[in-house]
């Protein structure tokens, strides 16, 4: 299997949580796996994976932003029309095991302007990375529904969307719903930080209410947010074991 996931949502549903913890469940399926994390402002996934610090973003390795901007509308970005996991630069990649860790950008300094540059290379990477055989690529999206528009999924093959338990999430979730089958892509929701009892019920019926169908439930774990506080690894209890279970069941469907 070659597949291309994005993890979108709006922000705070857990993300970067959920592409961790699918690449670590796909890792234990002896899948090699590439996370790509194209949100340029949370800086924290890299730790979820123990790296003392990240690798070179591509943009610095396409010469930095200012250079970026001048080539945006004449050239592409990324020159070649395919690229392989093992052309990419050494020091633009971090190796974990089965998982390897890419960086499109991060905004770190006041008035450096919009995100735009990071859309376009993040597009580029998606649609010119060829993968082999029993490599997957993560996509760890920018929050809401902004690199819909900028094409971002064009090059994807599936869509997973995270909600958690508020009116605002469901809402995001829906749209980026319609807008992932627009782009004739599969698309499965995945509700995050979900307590027992009377929550789930409720948020079960809001989520029918918009004609959605979970594909997988994750239930709240404490123990996941005390590490959070730490910006530590998260552990590998039962809210990974419901996203391991989940993806199985969606790799079953999507699996040619």
């Amino acid at each position: 299997m070659r597949k291309k996931i994005a993890i979108c949502g709006k922000g705070g549903v857990g993300k970067s949580l959920l592409a961790y913890f699918v690449a670590r469940a796909l890792e234990n399926l002896d899948y090699q796996v590439i996370v790509l994390d194209a949100d340029e402002s949370n800086i924290g996934l890299f730790k979820f994976f123990e790296l003392q610090k990240p690798p070179k973003s591509l943009i610095e390795f396409l010469g930095g932003r200012k250079k970026f901007k001048e080539k945006l509308k004449s050239v592409p970005m990324i020159e070649k029309e395919k690229i392989t996991l093992d052309e990419i630069p050494q020091e633009c990649k971090a190796k974990i095991g089965r998982i390897t860790v890419i960086l499109t950008g991060k905004i770190h300094e006041p008035m450096e302007g919009c995100a735009c540059p990071m859309g376009v290379v993040s597009k580029e990477f998606i649609e010119k990375l060829e993968l082999k055989d029993q490599e997957v690529l993560i996509v760890d999206t920018e929050a809401g529904i902004e690199h819909f528009g900028r094409g971002v999924e064009k090059g994807i093959d599936t869509v997973i969307i995270v909600a958690e338990p508020s009116f605002e999430s469901i809402e995001v979730a829906s749209k980026a719903w319609e807008l992932a089958q627009k782009l004739r892509k599969d698309v499965y929701l995945i509700l995050n930080k979900v307590p027992e009892g009377e929550i789930r019920e409720k948020l079960k019926k809001l989520v029918e209410e918009k004609e959605l169908k979970p594909a997988g439930i994750i239930p709240y774990d404490e123990k996941v947010f005390m590490v959070s506080l730490e910006g530590k690894s998260p552990p590998l209890g039962k809210a990974y074991q419901s996203v391991k279970n989940t993806i199985e069941h969606i790799l079953k469907i999507i699996s040619p």
